[in-house]
């Protein structure tokens, strides 16, 4: 195997990246949540943050073809 660490030459489709992000923000946003006692903002700011990770990864990986 010779790929090196960091060399992402596997292409995966449009909007991976944004589901994986929103998915795993919902899932830190829910803890926040829960440790503030206020559920729906956790839920809020995690999206938020999930969102704008996954998008700066999606145009990082998904930029070049």
């Amino acid at each position: 195997m010779s790929s090196k660490p960091g060399d992402h030459t596997k292409k995966y489709p449009k909007g991976y990246y944004r589901g994986v992000g929103f998915a795993l923000g919902m899932g830190i946003g829910t803890a926040f949540g829960l440790a503030m006692d206020n559920l729906a903002a956790g839920i809020a700011i995690g999206a938020a943050i999930g969102i704008a990770l996954s998008s700066g990864l999606e145009k990082k990986y998904n930029s070049k073809s």
